[in-house]
């Protein structure tokens, strides 16, 4: 993994650090860019670095059902264990909204990742 000046290794506490910031501050955009730069440098973004970007599209006024079908397509690409902590979150998420369809089909895709 490369290094910040001072030979600081960017670990996965510095990433969700980053991460929280844009989420508090609506930036969903540089988060999605910040996961593919996790990536290249070779953090792999875990459970909790999903549950951090499923708080930011909720809090967005994105198209949530595209961008959290986005988010579970990039877990399974990771290869990331099933939580049911992520589960529970989207189904909370969707029905808060009183989209039982949207948590019922995120919900079901996420399962059969």
């Amino acid at each position: 993994m490369k290094t910040k000046p001072g030979q600081i290794a960017t670990d996965i506490e510095h990433w969700h650090l980053l991460l929280e910031y844009c989420s508090d501050h609506n930036l969903l955009e540089v988060m999605w860019r910040a996961i593919d730069a996790m990536e290249d440098l070779g953090c792999r973004p875990t459970n909790a670095t999903i549950k951090l970007l499923l708080h930011a599209i909720f809090r967005s006024s994105s198209r949530h059902l595209s961008q959290v079908l986005a988010l579970i397509d990039r877990v399974g690409r990771l290869s990331l264990p099933f939580d049911e902590t992520v589960l529970a979150l989207i189904m909370e998420k969707f029905t808060g909204q009183g989209s039982i369809v949207k948590a019922v089909k995120a919900g079901g895709t996420y399962r059969s990742n």
